[in-house]
């Protein structure tokens, strides 16, 4: 197993390595007791550093849609000469934050002080990951710079690799390491001697009196607003084109305003060709270029590997992405996608209302109901280690805010918890760093979401007797109302990416998942019972059950293992940098 991961890895990590410090900058205040570091990639554009008097230093980081409001804020700082930066910047951060559009995080340090404050954009798109001891305290957005700065062992937490199966993420505070911790999304960081997390307060909740008319029509400004922002000045666009209403929304929106755009689709589904007729029907119709991915370059094994250096924590799903990022021209100046649009609606069962109302009601079983995708039971027998279901249970209530709409607590905690830790952070990484290319989401948009926050529910989801509920209803009713687009395209059933995995483990990579997993010397033996999962192969493999999902993360966990706490430390060293 070794000699077959260990040849990938030393044939890719001159590559990896390079790509790390290109796109790294640190700086160490070792004898202050604080080290950071900033990843620059295309989250990360933009880049500002601000220097005060009380030796205060202030950056903020991210692709800022509205570069203005971050400017405008520090030279309103400098007005009065206050004695006391820090504190005055910070307290003016958590005023604005709403203010910055885009995804972003600042970052405050005090260094004679040796005090630091953090807070990023609502949506955690920018993660932040911290370890903090005795001697020192060290923050990134990436938890390589961590890892090579701390230089030693790794070890695992079995907490996180339970819920990666779980959910196909852990959820924050907790990363895939125990002495590295994750900030969740929305939540402010302090540190002053020793680390406090504290959230923000909540948006106030006022409930949309529009008419149903009014509401769509505004929606649809600040659609187009946004998405208008986000390609102003760029020469070369393409889109991620998934067939949905999401992205063909913002393909008939350029189309519309004679922006040239190229569109990419992934199709590796032969049997089942649903996403790939729906995606050239609408550049049939709005006259658009069309690429179509239906194959994976290259050794599928070398993929995965690649696909687990690229990114923080094992993905059952990334080589799809990868290949479709890998495939975009890399003279394109903004590649925007639909992501999030399911997230700020809900897409939530309509029964789920009448389920939270039930006695003894918890949303942490609610959400283990919707979000599972292993069973306690397959996973108790695999796990070699007990299970915690009751530390889990106690993190997901945490990111519930019960304000007395469930839709619309439960759709924020959803969010939160899937879309920040999977959406974002572990599959968006993908998306990133391939390329290098800079993605955008247009409907992630600070005045979008706002607005969507304070909708009533029956203009998110509308539940008709004996008619299919529509989710994202008044989205859909905006764009039937402009004429952008033929009802059949809007309202097109929800299809998601398919995944070759189930095949690929039964055929392409049998071989090599075998002589990787079950080989005596692998790291997941020392978490999982070989015998069961050996009997869960053995069912795969004989298509009695399919279990791609577990042995896809199975496999991606011990190359991982591999390359973050074996390799990774001896092929990265990133520059530092004093300021």
């Amino acid at each position: 197993m070794q000699h077959l991961v260990g040849a990938i890895a030393d044939s890719l990590s001159l590559d990896y390595q390079a790509r790390c410090i290109q796109y790294s900058e640190s700086c160490n205040f070792a004898e202050k007791g604080v080290v950071y570091s900033v990843e620059i990639n295309s989250r990360s554009t933009f880049k500002k550093e601000f220097r005060f008097p009380d030796s205060t230093h202030c950056m903020v980081i991210g692709d800022i849609i509205n570069p203005g409001a971050i400017t405008d804020l520090v030279e309103d700082l400098n007005k009065g000469c206050p004695t006391d930066y820090y504190s005055l910047c910070k307290s003016r951060f958590i005023e604005n934050n709403d203010k910055i559009n885009g995804v972003f995080c600042v970052i405050l340090i005090n260094i004679l002080h040796k005090k630091v404050f953090i807070i990023s954009d609502p949506n955690g798109i920018i993660p932040i990951y911290y370890s903090c001891n005795s001697k020192v305290f060290i923050f990134s957005n990436s938890i390589q710079t961590i890892l090579t700065v701390q230089n030693r062992k790794q070890h695992l937490n079995t907490h996180a690799i339970y819920e990666l199966f779980k959910f196909g993420f852990s959820i924050p505070p907790d990363t895939l390491f125990e002495d590295v911790k994750a900030l969740p999304p929305g939540d402010i960081l302090e540190y002053n001697g020793s680390v406090i997390i504290s959230k923000r307060s909540e948006k106030e909740f006022a409930l949309c009196t529009m008419t149903l008319q009014e509401a769509a029509d505004e929606y649809f400004r600040l659609f187009e607003q946004s998405l208008l922002k986000r390609v102003e000045h760029k020469k070369h666009v393409a889109l991620l084109l998934s067939g949905g209403v999401d992205s063909a929304a913002i393909a008939a929106i350029l189309h519309k305003h004679h922006i040239p755009v190229k569109c990419y689709t992934l199709d590796c589904n032969p049997d089942n060709p649903v996403e790939i007729i729906g995606a050239k029907k609408v550049c049939e119709l709005l006259h658009l270029e069309h690429k179509t991915i239906d194959c994976i370059d290259g050794d599928i094994i070398s993929c995965l590997y690649r696909v687990t250096m690229h990114n923080e924590a094992p993905v059952s799903n990334g080589v799809m992405e990868y290949a479709l990022c890998e495939a975009i021209d890399k003279q394109t100046g903004v590649v925007l996608t639909g992501d999030g649009n399911d997230l700020i609606w809900g897409i939530l069962p309509i029964q789920i209302e009448e389920m939270s109302k039930q006695p003894e009601y918890q949303f942490s079983n609610l959400y283990l109901r919707l979000r599972s995708h292993v069973s306690d039971q397959i996973l108790e027998k695999l796990f070699l280690l007990p299970i915690d279901t009751h530390y889990l249970h106690t993190k997901i209530n945490t990111f519930y805010n019960d304000t007395g709409n469930f839709l619309k607590d439960a759709s924020d905690a959803d969010a939160k918890l899937f879309g920040s830790s999977y959406a974002f952070s572990s599959v968006g990484k993908l998306k990133i760093n391939p390329s290098q290319i800079l993605f955008r989401f247009p409907y992630l948009d600070h005045h979008i979401e706002s607005f969507i926050h304070n909708l009533p529910n029956s203009f998110k989801q509308y539940n008709h007797t004996h008619t299919p509920v529509i989710y994202k209803y008044l989205f859909k009713y905006a764009l039937e109302q402009k004429k952008i687009l033929p009802k059949e395209i809007i309202h097109t059933e929800k299809t998601w990416m398919y995944s070759p995995n189930a095949l690929w483990l039964r055929e392409n990579i049998k071989k090599e998942f075998e002589a990787i997993v079950f080989n005596p010397s692998a790291a997941i033996c020392k978490y999982f019972n070989i015998d069961t999962l050996k009997e869960i192969w053995r069912l795969h493999s004989e298509q009695k059950q399919n279990f791609s999902h577990l042995l896809m993360l199975i496999l991606q966990l011990e190359m991982w293992h591999y390359c973050q706490c074996a390799k990774d430390l001896h092929h990265w060293n990133p520059v530092f940098y004093s300021i």
